[in-house]
This record gives structure tokens, C-alpha cells and sequence, in this order.
């Protein structure tokens, strides 16, 4: 009888620091990256009142930018996208 308690009381001390090592792991993953999601709010970011909009169109840039440097994108292609998202009204 002292066998199965003392059995039980092991299965159950390693179930639970099993436990205990998969919550400390998860809670230190790193945080994703890449750019954030966009909020929704006022239009405008916290930093300095600059509208959301003009950040959307930094971030397509950005974007067009990559796609050129990786050559998906020629110089003309890249001029006139971001032309196009220049002139767009805010």
C-alpha cells in the first residue's frame, strides 16, 4: 500500500513540475516580430499627433522599398507606386 501512495505521489510531483517548466517557458517567449498591427483610435499615433494615415503610407513604402531591393519591383514601377500613394487624400 505505501508503494502505490508513494508511487502516486511521484507521478503527480512530476506531472505537475512539467507543468510548472511549460508555464515559465511560454511566459518568456519573445515578443513577434515585424510591424505592428495597426490601432484604431483617433487617427492619430501617441508620438508627436502624427496622423495614422501618413504612417500607413510610410509603412506601403517601406514595403514598395523591400520589393524593389529584392528586384520584384524597377525603379520606374517603385517611382510611380509611391507617387500614387503620395497623392492620395488624407
Amino acid at each position: 500500500m505505501t508503494a502505490i501512495v508513494l508511487g502516486f505521489v511521484a507521478l503527480v510531483t512530476v506531472a505537475l513540475s512539467f507543468a510548472f517548466a511549460a508555464v515559465v517557458l511560454l511566459s518568456q517567449r519573445p515578443a513577434p516580430r515585424g510591424p505592428a498591427p495597426p490601432r484604431v483610435g483617433d487617427g492619430h499615433d501617441d508620438e508627436g499627433g502624427v496622423p495614422a494615415t501618413l504612417s500607413r503610407v510610410l509603412a506601403d513604402i517601406e514595403r514598395l522599398a523591400v520589393l524593389r531591393e529584392r528586384g520584384a519591383l524597377t525603379d520606374r514601377e517603385f517611382a510611380a507606386q509611391k507617387a500614387r500613394l503620395l497623392k492620395q487624400p488624407r
